[in-house]
């Protein structure tokens, strides 16, 4: 039976829409109407998967997703693009099984739209983190960017006042001034993290050599103006080594 005479006896929809070229459904009495609800979230479905496709390269861009508002149509990009990473501590896996990359952005508005779509720090289980870090540098001291360098560090301990608040405050405040480059030594900080813990939430600064000291010096001076820290708190800075050789 051809198409022309399928078409006197049975609804037939046309799904070129879907495959790019021309092909046919056929749908029995009774069951055109679900038919067509099928067919239309094919169409849905595979539009999105081909529009995504089109436009990514090697992160899931948020910007793809993003409108930019009419009074402002051009988007604020960064010196930078930044991939956000999640963290689920492993359970019988290795550490690298459990690291998943979230999302990446260019600008100001692929940065806030991130942020408004994830839960914050405070929301995340114990042992549990989140990691933002330039494009090209993997979350990891085994990296090849990161093997020389060290983080510096700022504990939040659970018995303090506000202590979520303090660390969602924190974070935020952390993000916004690396993704702006606001760092005086901008090119020496590679990523940032915060870590969900049973005794203290850790905020982290990670830079890309530990034997510069004076750059790390201002950094750590300018990560305590940032977030108000008082003097009566210690910073602690550490090297990736270290870590690696106690891990």
């Amino acid at each position: 039976m051809d198409l022309t005479s399928l078409k006197q006896c049975f609804p037939v929809v046309d799904l070129e829409e879907v495959h790019g070229k021309s092909s046919f459904c056929v749908a029995a009495p009774g069951n055109f109407e679900e038919t067509m609800e099928e067919v239309e979230q094919l169409v849905k479905a595979s539009a999105k998967e081909r529009e995504f496709e089109k436009h990514r390269k090697k992160h899931l861009m948020v910007e793809k997703f993003v409108q930019p508002q009419k009074q402002k149509p051009g988007l604020q990009v960064l010196d930078h693009t930044f991939v956000m990473w999640y963290l689920e501590r492993p359970k019988n896996r290795e550490w690298k099984e459990c690291v998943k990359e979230l999302a990446a952005f260019q600008s100001l508005q692929g940065f806030f739209a991130m942020y408004n779509a994830i839960s914050p720090p405070s929301l995340l289980r114990n042992g549990h983190d989140y990691m933002l870090f330039k494009e090209g540098v993997k979350p990891m001291w085994e990296d090849d960017k990161n093997r020389k360098g060290g983080r510096w560090r700022v504990s939040i301990d659970v018995q303090r006042k506000e202590r979520l608040l303090r660390t969602d405050s924190y974070w935020y405040e952390l993000m916004l001034a690396f993704i702006r480059g606001d760092f005086t030594d901008d090119a020496e900080v590679l990523g940032i993290v915060v870590n969900r813990r049973a005794k203290a939430d850790k905020i982290s600064v990670w830079t890309r050599d530990a034997n510069n000291k004076m750059a790390n010096k201002r950094i750590g001076n300018e990560l305590k103006v940032l977030l108000d820290i008082p003097n009566s708190e210690s910073m602690v800075y550490t090297r990736h080594e270290v870590l690696e050789e106690a891990a």
